[in-house]
């Protein structure tokens, strides 16, 4: 027995110091490693910082905008919780605000129609007025703040309250329109422009995307109010649909997305955080579903650091990406899977992103477009041939579309004109459709007919609250 004992020692001694060997070296490896991601992510971080990109919260301020500037803001907000949601029994019947299509541009609104719109918009004659006001701040800087997630995230959920502030502006337009003030009807579509600018600004590739959504809806009564309306003093608009205010929003956006990147893997957990082993107040069933000590064993291994440099790279590529031409836009975008892992996952979605705001530089140039035939039609009493007679007395030069980088379609009809840019899918499909969405051709279509006729008894009056 004793002799066994002997003959084991050496090999009990040699196996434990082989598993603390390979323990040992394990460490070595998972610190070694995480110094190595560490160094990578550092890498990434100080190219951010050397192409004039925020890093911390401090550099993220000074290159967001100071809320302590004058600010449309708290005048937004005031509007917004000024507003009146319609009563239940006109919600079936009520445009925009309600969950009726829009009207056609070129129909009559039915009288039983119209009094249930003029009752909506006197309850809300207080916002509609703020609205108003605060389109004419130049400056409106959404509010952000750091969360202990990492996330950058904003104050409020302030989506719902931007779409049904430019839904009543564009109902009030529509009636404004009905009741021949023409002056308010400009001033509201304006407004609803103005708001979704501002929104389109908010530094996150989401939230341009929805900007552009309200862009176009706010903008959507245009062509009702110049049909009903002979004179109408477009001047308003111009500001507000300014080029320049709209160059780099998506870059923009995609920096506040690194941004993120960067703040998450600041607050990234450690293996010494208690917090992450366990979800209080969770039962035993959501602390298996989040398994947190997966997660944690992801963060010391170095794992999710690999995910981190991906993600970095992936925002890098996309940010340098954004600031080409179109054409070469296309061609990066193609060979962006090969770059990174997580290209092939994501291109799409930031593929639309890119379709979306050249679609929006495209809308922006037709309605600008829009403005400088309206002002010839008035001086010279009839619709220019082509758009080479509105330089120089009109514009500067033959407008361009962005997709094609071609003069803009246009072309006179037996009502009016059509103006047009070929879209996304690069084909001219002759201006069909009625609308300014990205689908197909970008098309803005006047009538010019005659404006729609009412009867004298019929009062237009907005009441007033």
């Amino acid at each position: 027995m004793a002799q066994h004992d002997t003959l084991r020692s050496p090999w009990l001694g040699r196996i434990g110091i082989f598993f603390f060997t390979l323990a040992l070296l394990s460490v070595i490896g998972v610190f070694a490693t995480n110094l190595y991601m560490l160094r990578q992510l550092g890498m990434r971080v100080q190219t951010m910082r050397d192409s004039g990109y925020p890093t911390t919260q401090t550099e993220f301020i000074d290159w967001y905008g100071r809320l302590d500037e004058p600010n449309a803001l708290d005048t937004y907000y005031k509007a917004f919780g000024a507003i009146t949601p319609p009563a239940t029994a006109a919600i079936p019947i009520l445009p925009f605000v309600g969950d009726t299509e829009y009207p056609d541009d070129f129909a009559p609104i039915p009288d039983e129609l119209l009094v249930v719109m003029k009752e909506h918009l006197a309850k809300n004659e207080e916002a509609i007025s703020l609205l108003h006001k605060a389109a004419s701040i130049p400056n409106c800087t959404f509010p952000v703040t750091d969360q202990s997630a990492g996330t950058m995230l904003f104050k409020i959920d302030d989506w719902p309250h931007v779409r049904s502030g430019i839904d009543l502006l564009r109902l009030d337009a529509v009636v404004s329109a009905e009741n021949r003030d023409a002056q308010r009807a400009i001033a509201s579509i304006r407004a609803g422009i103005a708001l979704a600018r501002a929104y389109m600004k908010r530094p996150t590739t989401s939230d341009f995307i929805w900007g552009d959504t309200m862009l176009n809806s706010a903008v959507t009564p245009l062509n009702r109010v110049l049909y009903q309306l002979e004179e109408v003093d477009l001047t308003p608009l111009e500001e507000p649909l300014r080029e320049s205010d709209y160059d780099g929003l998506l870059e923009r956006a995609l920096i506040g997305d690194l941004f993120n990147q960067v703040r998450a893997r600041d607050y990234a957990p450690t293996l010494f955080d208690g917090r992450a082993w366990s979800l209080e107040d969770a039962t035993l069933g959501e602390r298996i579903r989040y398994n947190p000590l997966t997660a944690r064993a992801e963060y010391v291994l170095g794992l999710s650091k690999i995910d981190q440099i991906q993600l970095l790279d992936f925002g890098l590529l996309l940010t340098h990406i954004a600031s080409l031409p179109n054409a070469e836009r296309k061609r990066e975008l193609e060979t962006a899977a090969s770059r990174t892992p997580l290209a092939p996952l994501m291109i799409q979605t930031f593929s639309t992103a890119f379709d979306i705001e050249y679609g929006g530089k495209a809308r922006i140039r037709i309605l600008n477009t829009v403005l400088a035939i309206e002002r010839y039609a008035r001086a010279t009493k009839q619709l220019p041939a082509g758009l080479h007679e509105l330089v120089p007395g009109f514009t500067n030069a033959v407008p361009l579309d962005p997709f094609d980088e071609l003069p803009l379609k246009y072309r006179l009809t037996d009502t009016g004109y059509v103006l047009y840019s070929v879209g996304r899918d690069m084909e001219d499909d002759g201006g069909d459709g009625q609308s300014m969405l990205l689908e197909g051709d970008v098309v803005f279509r006047r009538n010019m007919t005659r404006p729609l006729d009412r009867t004298p008894n019929q009062p237009l009056d907005i009441p007033q609250s």
